[in-house]
């Protein structure tokens, strides 16, 4: 089994993020984490820190620099939307007015041009 990379408060639960995709636990959750179900795209990496704004998960990778916005609308079924691959160390992102705002190390704080929302 792939380490788990991140967490995202998702409702009463939370959404935990692996190479191959994510999966939920809850408070009363007592199966390990590898017989629970994961939510994935084919040929998708979904590693890193997760940050959810509404039906969008931002997933950001500090040890390869990349980026992924992916489209939760249907949970089980998400969709990767676009991949950033940035030279710096990504944080933890934030939306402001749809945009991705990005800590990127050395390369200084970044915002997406599109908007995300």
């Amino acid at each position: 089994m792939a380490a788990e990379n991140g967490a995202a408060v998702y409702g009463d639960m939370l959404l935990v993020t692996s190479r191959q995709g994510y999966y939920f636990l809850t408070p009363d959750e007592t199966r390990p984490p590898g017989e629970l179900p994961r939510f994935g795209e084919p040929g998708a990496d979904f590693s890193g820190k997760p940050c959810l704004f509404g039906d969008r998960l931002v997933i950001s990778n500090r040890f390869t620099g990349r980026l992924s916005v992916v489209d939760v609308a249907d949970i089980e079924r998400p969709r990767l939307l676009k991949t950033y691959e940035l030279e710096g160390n990504p944080g933890r992102v934030e939306l402001y007015r749809g945009r991705i705002v990005i800590p990127a190390g050395y390369q200084g704080l970044l915002v997406t041009a599109e908007n995300v929302a």
